[in-house]
């Protein structure tokens, strides 16, 4: 297991990798450590393979990942799922649909 910067070096995103197929206790410690040590203020990503998700996908969630996304890699033929862990996300200061609603509803009521 391996953790990089994410692209260009820029958005602060460590990207886990190289997990294999079998967990193992110290691989498990290691992500704690990761976790410790990387996981303060950045976001931390980390993708699995269909074969790696019944290994890693418990350990990735107990160290409070949440898988947002699945998709089909046609480079590699493998399904990819995709996990992020953030200690404080941005929550949007408005809830979209219902601030459209109360300002249609005040144009149209006056």
């Amino acid at each position: 297991m391996q953790i990089t910067t994410h692209g260009g070096q820029c958005c602060g995103i460590r990207h886990i990798h190289s997990f294999g197929l079998v967990k193992s206790v110290q691989g498990n410690k290691y992500l704690e450590d990761l976790v410790d040590t990387y996981g303060e203020g950045r976001l931390l990503e980390a993708v699995l393979t269909d074969q790696q998700l019944p290994a890693w996908g418990p350990a990735l969630e107990s160290q409070g990942f949440y898988k947002v996304s699945r998709f089909f890699n046609k480079g590699s033929g493998n399904h990819c799922n995709v996990f992020h862990r953030y200690d404080n996300p941005v929550v949007p200061p408005v809830h979209r649909p219902s601030f459209w609603r109360r300002l249609r509803y005040a144009f149209t009521n006056n």
